[in-house]
């Protein structure tokens, strides 16, 4: 972490095409009933040159240094989702990591190896409750690119309803919102809204079937 732009060079020539800084990652604020504000970060891109300018444009790298995210997420282990570990690393490598069951030994490595000195918590299959009102959700899914598991996140909003959160929903949307619905208990028994990389259709190629699946 303390060599990320000597780091992405060398990662620049080994890349097929690393002008294409294609990448997930979002903070997330959530407000307590008492007004108390949470941040979390879920996912962290890929391309450390680009990650460093997102931190720095939207700040998180201020919010990190200065301990305002509480918890770091990693929805799974996909390049673009997971490599740009040691940019957030950086800036806070102590920040309680989460992660879902079926990690393998590298991308644990790939961790520590990106600098991390904290805990890192791996999430069993199933529900886990983070704060009153947020709990994620561990997927057993083979994914493609030998990849194993995705977290997902739902937040019960009052008066409103259900707000979930996913990184790229590698389960399938059907599976993701029915998942909420047999297992959790959120207000007025509405989903409200949905977030994040949803994978219906692959580049741009729209059908009217998704539509339906919507």
């Amino acid at each position: 972490p303390d060599r990320i732009d000597e780091a992405w060079e060398i990662q620049k020539k080994k890349a097929v095409n690393p002008d294409n800084a294609g990448g997930y990652a979002c903070l997330i604020e959530m407000e307590d009933m008492d007004g108390k504000i949470h941040k979390y970060l879920l996912d962290t891109g890929w391309s450390y040159e680009w990650m460093h300018k997102c931190y720095k444009r939207e700040g998180i790298d201020k919010m990190l240094a200065a301990g305002e995210i509480e918890k770091f997420f990693v929805s799974h282990s996909h390049f673009d989702h997971f490599w740009g570990l040691p940019v957030t690393y950086k800036y806070d490598p102590t920040i309680e990591t989460y992660i879902p069951e079926g990690f393998y030994p590298e991308d644990k490595q790939y961790i520590k190896d990106s600098g991390h000195k904290g805990k890192v918590v791996e999430v069993p299959e199933g529900l886990k409750k983070i704060e009153p009102g947020f709990a994620v959700y561990s997927f057993g899914v083979p994914i493609i690119c030998r990849v194993y598991g995705e977290l997902s996140m739902y937040f019960n909003v009052k008066d409103l309803g259900l707000v979930c959160v996913s990184g790229c929903c590698h389960e399938g949307i059907i599976k993701f919102a029915d998942t909420a619905y047999r297992e959790l208990k959120y207000d007025n028994d509405k989903m409200y809204g949905i977030y994040g990389g949803l994978h219906i259709s692959p580049f741009e190629d729209w059908d009217p079937k998704y539509d339906d699946l919507v």
